[in-house]
């Protein structure tokens, strides 16, 4: 424990001494962005953030702090949103905070960009895996964004326009804070790189992903004259979920480790739900076991919500 608190520290000194993009934006405290972990869902073209691209399973979008955008949250404020989806309502001259902002300026920032005329449309165009339909939500949502710059309104279309696009101009997710390690599907890098991995990292490699190789080297093309396509290039064969059951995930899963309930003092109260909408999510049950974790499901039928034990 006492190597591990130590390789934190290390970890976090060397962040705040040597400043990495993206990191301690002002805004992101403003807009509670500063709590997820930021994700592309799908190809990854930031190539400025690094070259190590992390692939996760598409299960954490199910996670009940996550949610995704259809352009970045930091286009929302600064209202470039409008500029790929003129339907969206952003100002892009709305007044920033400036030097009248005391957080910032307590952090040491000179000056607040943060539009809190443009946080409302942001909140609002928040979406949940959980929402039935969500995926043809956002397919006719990059539909229309290839029509209004000009490419083919087909899939094709939509590939060609996000090869050519800064990854803050298509979808963005926003996950939990905390992302277990089982979550990772690959890690991918260029051989340059992993050549420069040292013993200890190959061994922690091992020893956090035991019996499976997760590192994928893929070399980043340099004479592409398209500014994004050589990291599009880079991560568009993982885009799609490994396991084809992870396709029919649909709803939410929050899950607690087991505290020695009693079952023999469990109620189980199966109930309907009737949200707004034709959303098919209308079945709710708790579930609390010596055993087993605590859990909330969320079904279209509720032939499996029958309560073991017999309560009705």
């Amino acid at each position: 424990l006492a190597q591990v608190a130590e390789r934190v520290a290390e970890a976090c000194f060397h962040l705040r001494t040597h400043p990495l993009i993206g990191i301690g934006y002002p805004v992101d405290r403003h807009l509670k962005t500063h709590r997820h972990v930021f994700a592309i869902l799908g190809p990854h073209n930031g190539q400025y953030y690094g070259h190590i691209c992390i692939v996760l399973k598409r299960s954490v979008l199910f996670h009940p702090d996550s949610y995704v955008l259809p352009n970045s949250a930091t286009s929302f404020n600064s209202g470039a949103a409008n500029l790929n989806r003129p339907w969206c309502p952003v100002d892009p001259n709305a007044a920033e905070r400036g030097q009248s902002c005391r957080g910032c300026a307590q952090m040491g920032f000179e000056s607040c960009n943060f539009k809190e005329a443009n946080k409302q449309v942001l909140e609002s165009s928040k979406i949940h895996p959980a929402y039935d339909g969500w995926q043809e939500l956002f397919a006719r949502e990059m539909l229309g964004q290839a029509k209004h710059l000009r490419y083919e309104s087909t899939l094709q279309g939509v590939q060609d326009m996000w090869s050519e696009q800064d990854s803050h101009a298509v979808i963005e997710a926003h996950l939990p804070a905390l992302i277990y390690l089982r979550q990772v599907e690959k890690i991918i890098m260029t051989e340059e790189q992993y050549s420069q991995l040292t013993e200890d990292d190959l061994h922690l490699l091992m020893e956090l992903f035991p019996g499976r190789r997760v590192v994928e080297c893929l070399e980043l093309p340099r004479n592409d004259r398209r500014k994004f396509k050589p990291a599009y290039d880079q991560t568009k064969d993982f885009v799609e979920a490994a396991d084809p059951s992870e396709l029919n995930l649909q709803g939410f899963c929050i899950k607690l480790p087991p505290q020695n309930f009693d079952p023999t003092k469990l109620v189980v109260l199966p109930f309907s739900l009737w949200p707004a909408g034709a959303t098919r999510m209308q079945h709710f049950i708790l579930r609390v076991s010596r055993d087993a974790s605590f859990s909330i499901i969320l079904s279209n039928d509720a032939k499996h919500l029958r309560d073991p034990l017999g309560t009705k």
